[in-house]
C-alpha cells in the first residue's frame, strides 16, 4: 500500500509553509486523526458495503473465512471522526473491504464529511438487502444479554441462570426489556434510523460512487445451500482460494443457535463441595479454582475439548465443555470435584438446550408483524413512507428483488386494500 496522497485542506501551522501542490505524503506516515483534520480521503478499498442492520450480519465472518479482511465501524462508536480513524487504520493494513450497517448522520453531523471521503472501490458497491417485513421481525425478535451471570460456580441454580440469559428490548436503549420479543416495539423500531431501514439516504451521501457500481444482494443467497456458491462467486471476486470443502459446516451452521446463552463459564473450586447454599458466590473470587468453558464448538480454538467425556450421550453437536489444557490433569486428579463437575454439567447442558429451543419458540413470525400493521391504519402509513425512502435506490435497479420479498409484497397489498381506514 506504498500510495501517495496529496491533502485537501491544509493546517498552515501544523505543515511548516511547503506549498500545498509539493505536499505529497504517503498513508503509512500519516495518523489517522491529521488525515481527517485534513479531509484525506480514505484509502481506495476493493468492496464498500452498505446495509440495515438485520440483513445477515454472518457475512463479514463469512468474508473473512475467505481471508478477507473487513473493516466495519463499532455499533456503539456514535462518532464519525473515531470511525474514520478505525476505518484508514485498517484499510492500511491490508483490509479490503469496508462496511458500514449503521446510518452516522443521524448523531454526528461529521457524518458527511466521512461519507464523502470514502473513494469508489476497486471491485464492487455491494448493498446487502433483505424484505423489510422479515427486518422487523428479526428487530423485534434478536436475542439480548438478560441479567444473569455468565461466570458462576457449582453452587448456582441452573434455573436462576439459564432463565434469566436472554431478553429482548425495544430499540429505545433496551427500555422495557422483557424475557418475550413484544409487538409494541414495532413504533421503536421503524423511527431507529440509525440502525434501520436507511440504506438509500446512506447511499445518497457516499458522493463518490455512482449508482451503476452498486450490486445487490439478497439475505437468501447467504442463507442455507446457496451459501457455499455465494462465497465461491466471493472468492473468485477476490482472487483468494474458494472455500474448502471441511469449511461447508461453519457456513451452513446457523450461527443464532445458541445466541446470547453462550458461552459461559463454570468455575469449580474444591470449597463448593462443602457446600449448599444456592447461588454462593464466594469462591468465585478465589484462586485455586479451575474454569471449564461452555461454548460454541466454533470457539474452541486452542481449549481441550471434554465434552465426550463429561457428558456421553447427553452430549450435542453444537456445545462444547472445553478446558485449558493445563487444567485438566489438575481436573481429573481431584476425583471428588472431577465427579461433581460432570454431575452438574450432566444436568446443566441438556436444560441449556431445552432454554435455545424455549427461546427459538418465542420469535415473532412475519404473519405476527403483519397482523400488527392489520390493526393500525396510521403505523402502516408511517411504514409505508419509511420502506419507501428506505428502498428507493433498489426500486431502481433491482425490482426483481423487491418483488421475491413475500411479507413485503403483502404488506404492500395491505396499504392498498386497506388505506387509512377508521380503525
Amino acid at each position: 500500500h506504498n500510495k501517495k496522497i496529496e491533502s485537501h485542506n491544509p493546517n498552515k501551522n501544523t505543515l511548516s509553509h511547503t506549498p500545498i501542490h509539493h505536499l505529497i505524503l504517503s498513508y503509512e506516515n500519516i495518523p489517522a486523526e491529521l488525515a481527517w483534520e485534513m479531509n484525506v480521503p480514505l484509502p481506495q478499498c476493493d468492496m464498500v458495503k452498505f446495509e440495515s442492520h438485520g440483513t445477515g450480519s454472518v457475512f463479514k465472518p463469512f468474508l473473512e473465512k475467505l481471508g478477507i479482511k473487513v473493516t466495519q465501524h463499532l455499533d456503539e462508536n456514535y462518532c464519525a471522526k473515531s470511525a474514520y480513524c478505525s476505518f484508514f487504520n485498517d484499510l492500511n493494513q491490508g483490509a479490503r473491504i469496508l462496511a458500514m450497517r449503521d446510518y452516522l448522520s443521524v448523531i454526528d453531523d461529521n457524518a458527511k464529511k466521512l461519507y464523502a471521503l470514502i473513494p469508489s472501490p476497486q471491485i464492487i458497491c455491494l448493498n446487502q438487502v433483505r424484505d423489510p417485513i422479515s427486518m422487523l421481525r428479526h428487530y423485534m425478535s434478536i436475542r439480548r444479554l438478560g441479567k444473569a451471570p455468565r461466570r458462576f460456580n457449582l453452587t448456582f441454580d441452573k434455573d436462576f441462570i439459564l432463565t434469566q440469559l436472554v431478553e429482548y428490548s425495544s430499540a429505545k436503549n433496551h427500555i422495557g426489556s422483557s424475557y418475550y420479543p413484544n409487538l409494541s416495539a414495532t413504533e421503536d423500531w421503524l423511527e431507529c434510523r440509525y440502525i434501520c431501514f436507511h440504506d438509500t439516504q446512506l447511499f445518497r451521501e457516499l458522493v463518490n460512487i455512482n449508482e451503476k457500481k452498486v450490486s445487490f444482494m439478497d439475505m437468501s443467497e447467504i442463507v442455507g445451500e446457496k451459501t457455499l456458491q455465494t462465497m465461491a462467486n466471493f472468492a473468485q471476486l477476490f482472487n483468494v482460494p474458494a472455500p474448502q470443502a471441511s469449511d461447508k459446516e461453519f457456513f451452513l451452521t446457523r450461527s443464532h443457535d445458541f445466541g446470547c446463552l453462550l458461552p459461559l463459564t463454570l468455575y469449580v473450586h474444591q470449597q463448593d463441595l462443602e457446600k449448599f447454599n444456592t447461588n454462593d458466590t464466594d469462591s468465585l473470587t478465589k484462586q485455586g479454582g479451575i474454569t471449564i468453558h461452555i461454548l460454541k464448538k466454533f470457539h474452541l480454538e486452542n481449549k481441550r475439548d471434554i465434552s465426550a467425556e463429561i457428558l456421553g450421550n447427553l452430549a450435542h453437536d453444537m456445545v462444547r465443555i472445553a478446558i485449558d489444557k493445563n487444567d485438566e490433569a489438575r481436573l481429573k486428579q481431584n476425583i471428588p470435584l472431577y465427579q461433581r463437575t460432570k454431575e452438574y454439567l450432566q444436568d446443566f447442558i441438556p436444560s441449556l438446550i431445552e432454554q435455545d429451543a424455549k427461546e427459538k419458540a418465542k420469535k415473532l413470525t412475519e404473519e405476527d408483524v403483519l397482523e400488527h400493521f392489520k390493526k393500525d391504519a396510521q403505523l402502516r402509513a408511517k411504514c409505508k413512507n419509511i420502506f419507501d425512502k428506505h428502498l428507493e435506490l433498489i426500486k431502481s435497479h433491482r425490482p426483481d428483488i423487491v418483488a421475491s420479498w413475500k411479507y413485503y409484497q403483502e404488506f404492500e397489498k395491505l396499504s392498498i386494500t386497506k388505506p387509512l381506514d377508521k380503525d
